[in-house]
């Protein structure tokens, strides 16, 4: 079983790995989705990295980004909390890697997608993984419409 030393290990090589991809890909681009007669733009700043992570830190945004792209980001210098726990960042980060699909393959776009806790006005699926892009906050009440 992986001690929480290796769990650790294991999410801040997954965030390096995706800086490389995330840098040669999408860093500093926006992308134009057209569907229809209605079209939307998604842009990648390098301060969003951070977020796309699902880590948190005490290092700025930009600082964040600068550690894992030089690979000197260390267990220190992030952590897990109420709102970043380890099994979301575990999740999203071989999403991360993927990102550039859905810039560079054909894609569905979904509007107001629900989950049970939030509904996203924007969606974009290849059809094995979703990315969304716009959300708002949805009140779950637990029960049934």
């Amino acid at each position: 079983m992986a001690t929480k030393v290796d769990k650790k290990n294991a999410i801040r090589q997954g965030i390096t790995e995706a800086e490389i991809v995330y840098f040669q890909n999408l860093a500093g681009k926006t992308f134009l989705y057209v569907c229809g007669d209605e079209y939307f733009e998604v842009s990648f700043p390098i301060d969003h990295f951070l977020h796309l992570t699902g880590v948190e830190t005490r290092l700025s945004t930009k600082d964040f980004y600068k550690n894992a792209k030089k690979s000197i980001l260390t267990n220190n210098q992030f952590y897990f909390d109420a709102r970043h726990v380890y099994a979301n960042a575990k999740r999203k980060l071989p999403c991360l890697k993927r990102l550039p699909e859905l810039t560079n393959e054909m894609v569905c776009v979904l509007k107001n997608m629900e989950t049970m806790t939030i509904t996203y006005k924007l969606s974009v699926t290849n059809l094995e993984f979703t990315g969304s892009v716009t959300r708002k906050p949805k009140r779950y009440t637990g029960k049934k419409d």
